[in-house]
């Protein structure tokens, strides 16, 4: 008969464990992504280069977005975020949060809410608030889509009105459309172009916020302040004087230790 060997796992042994390690990338690493990603064509119409690109997703980490996620639904308008209602109640219900539509339709949105940490209210938002507010000149949005107009509206205004954490400083992109007669979309244009941040002001400044004496904070903040030429010129003047200050700061600094750690004379006084 033969014997069959049955081997047990020693008890007093832990199994090696090889658990990956997560490396969030830095800002210039983000700026070089954002770069790639462009050239793919994939990306939103407002996103034109990689620091922009990194700005966006750095503001979706703040609020807890994935990268692509991020870049699909956000956007910075003159240092405001804008993002789309659904993706702001998608995000307020993943934070515990709760809402119901009372009332919807072309005339009348009404929201109950209820807030992670169980605060209730109910919001609303109608057609004669809208025309108020001079939102429903001819042909314009809330003339072709009253109820889902509506019901952006209501949410974010509800959002903000409950006091969620998530919703604060972050604006669906009708709520920051000028409600006055838009001029031509060729003026539009020209006067983006004229004023526009260069290429060589891009590629400058990111080049300057490489240099280890910044933080990721500072990165993003200098580069969504820099979407025009006068404001980019401003912060490269900035990037170069602090680099300078930073690293002559620093060489002091290593002056400074060298001598600490130099042998003294013991027979001085």
């Amino acid at each position: 008969m033969t014997a069959v060997a049955r081997i047990q796992p020693s008890m007093g042994l832990a199994m090696p464990t090889h658990e990956p390690t997560f490396h969030e990338p830095t800002f210039p690493e983000l700026v070089n992504m954002g770069n790639d990603l462009v050239k793919t064509g994939f990306l939103p119409d407002h996103i034109k280069n990689g620091a922009q690109a990194a700005a966006i997703i750095l503001t979706g980490r703040e609020l807890g977005m994935p990268p692509m996620r991020a870049l699909r639904s956000l956007a910075l308008v003159k240092g405001k975020v804008t993002e789309n209602a659904d993706s702001q109640l998608a995000r307020f219900k993943t934070d515990g949060g709760r809402a119901k539509f009372v009332t919807l339709d072309a005339d009348r949105a009404v929201l109950w809410l209820k807030h992670p940490n169980g605060d209730e209210h109910t919001e609303s938002f109608t057609m004669q608030d809208a025309t108020k507010a001079g939102l429903t000149g001819a042909g314009g949005m809330y003339q072709k889509y009253g109820k889902a107009m509506l019901r952006s509206r209501v949410i974010t205004a509800g959002l903000k009105s409950i006091g969620w954490e998530g919703g604060a400083g972050t604006y669906d992109p009708d709520e920051l459309a000028p409600t006055p007669a838009a001029p031509a979309v060729a003026e539009i244009e020209d006067a983006q172009v004229e004023d526009a941040i260069t290429d060589a002001q891009h590629d400058l400044l990111s080049n300057l916020l490489k240099s280890h004496v910044f933080t990721d904070s500072e990165r993003a903040r200098v580069v969504k302040k820099a979407a025009t030429k006068a404001k980019a010129g401003d912060a490269i003047e900035w990037a170069q004087s602090t680099i300078k200050t930073r690293k002559d700061a620093e060489k002091e600094a290593d002056l400074t230790d060298a001598t600490d750690a130099a042998p003294r004379d013991q027979s001085a006084p």
